[in-house]
């Protein structure tokens, strides 16, 4: 999973701003890209820092001249709030 995300960040960082305007992949580029997939939180499927990713994704791609199409996928995933473990020598929170 890790390559696919960070080769699509690396497509997205050589992607033009607007319009068809190729521009060249530069490091700087790459790093914003990085920094704002870093910067979004965990990436829990349909947790906040998914739905920023997905965001930030689609605006990237629309801005470069790409027809984006969101679509939802069921999941089903367990969230828990608190986790604790009881031993002999007491609970450990």
């Amino acid at each position: 999973m890790r390559v696919v995300i960070f080769a699509a960040i690396l497509a997205m960082a050589a992607c033009g701003q607007g319009g068809n305007n190729p521009v060249s992949l530069s490091s700087a580029r790459l790093d914003t890209h990085l920094q704002m997939y870093v910067g979004s939180g965990p990436h829990r499927s349909g947790g906040p820092g998914d739905m920023a990713t997905r965001g930030w994704f689609s605006t990237v791609l629309s801005n470069a001249g790409f027809d984006v199409e969101i679509q939802a996928v069921p999941i089903r995933q367990w969230l828990h709030d608190k986790a604790s473990l009881k031993t002999a020598g007491g609970d450990l929170n």
